[in-house]
């Protein structure tokens, strides 16, 4: 099967979290309109996942969920914030490397003493980050699917949440209330809620895990 490159948004704190070695999960909601049922059911909204197959109410088949995010050994290009210089005016993102264009990282500007390029150049949106302007790539080295609160603690740590170093053991942040002092499932869903709302956390929705490990550039990636 030939290998994939398949770009993925994250978050500035998550970018954060895979450059410092914390983070090597991240889970996406499972769209159920992705897959093509074979029948409909009078409890159709009530679904169970077991494997990548669905079943409704009536624990009847429904059909197979398909994957967009990657396969295994598939590899994610990392779409984060970054700002151009200003004397990039016209923003063209194919020309990034013949023109030479100095980029800054959000992530770094954060995490450094560089001061934020607002007065000379123009920060750009994760989503319009182009191929040209990646640096961080993973590859996909398990996928499955789960119910959001059925992290496990282990998983929630592995997603990358912030921690600080208490007296015996980690104090995790809670992104709700801005302050360290919870578990890291409780750390992982403030996360989750801050990103998704709190709709979607009280939904307690049906989630690809995708387990990934950070490699160097490929050689034929673009």
């Amino acid at each position: 099967m030939t290998q994939k490159f398949i770009p993925i948004l994250f978050s500035t704190e998550m970018v954060n979290a895979i450059l410092e070695g914390r983070k090597t999960q991240t889970r996406r909601v499972v769209k159920f309109d992705n897959y093509p049922p074979k029948l409909t059911h009078k409890h159709h909204s009530k679904k169970t996942v077991k494997g990548f197959e669905v079943y409704d109410g009536n624990n009847e088949l429904d059909g197979n969920l398909i994957f967009r995010h990657g396969n295994v050994g598939d590899i994610l290009w990392v779409r984060e914030s970054f700002y151009t210089a200003s004397n990039y005016n016209h923003w063209n993102p194919r020309l990034l490397i013949n023109c030479n264009v100095e980029i800054f990282y959000k992530a770094d500007i954060q995490n450094s003493s560089i001061k934020q390029p607002l007065n000379r150049g123009k920060k750009r949106p994760s989503i319009h980050m182009p191929k040209e302007a990646c640096r961080i790539f993973l590859k996909v080295t398990n996928v499955r699917v789960e119910r959001l609160n059925d992290i496990s603690r282990i998983d929630a740590i592995d997603e990358g949440v912030d921690f600080v170093h208490g007296v015996s053991t980690k104090i995790y942040y809670n992104y709700e209330s801005l302050e360290f002092g919870c578990t890291p499932k409780e750390s992982f869903l403030t996360l989750w809620k801050k990103i998704n709302g709190n709709e979607s956390l009280n939904s307690n929705p049906f989630v690809w895990v995708i387990e990934f490990e950070k490699i160097d550039k490929p050689q034929n990636f673009i």
